[in-house]
């Protein structure tokens, strides 16, 4: 959705907004690689002691292992894009502007957004339609 044109000193704190931003990503790119390493760790530990379970509790045993398995395999997207992220930023720091900037439509993604979720590709327009998308191919 286009968005109304900004004037140089909203530009100036969008972009003072963005640094801002952006200075937290290698955080949070180490707290869930640290997310990441814990749970494979505790998936290993779950798979050895769910061989040692007796016959009525292994469906427990399980589904434990399974759930570490996928939040294993978002925490893996959410590391990839958060790498793609400070990658952005860095060119947003040497004067590109692609930070920020939502890759389907090309318009700002709010700060809000952002600030909820730096690694985000998509503004929320955009995000909203590819996700109505997916669920019409799923049917």
């Amino acid at each position: 959705m286009p968005q109304a044109p900004t004037t140089h000193s909203s530009r100036t704190n969008r972009e003072e907004s963005l640094r801002q931003v952006g200075a937290g990503l290698q955080n949070l790119l180490e707290k869930t690689r640290a997310e990441y390493v814990g749970i494979r760790r505790d998936a290993k530990d779950q798979i050895k002691e769910a061989t040692k379970v007796t016959e009525p509790d292994k469906g427990n045993a399980i589904a434990l292992p399974e759930v570490n398995m996928r939040r294993e395999r978002l925490l893996r997207n959410q590391i990839v894009a958060i790498e793609a992220a400070i990658e952005k930023f860095k060119k947003f720091k040497a004067g590109g502007a692609l930070f920020g900037i939502c890759e389907e439509c090309g318009e700002d993604i709010s700060i809000r957004r952002l600030t909820h979720s730096p690694a985000v590709r998509l503004c929320c327009d955009c995000q909203a339609e590819m996700e109505e998308n997916e669920k019409r191919g799923m049917r």
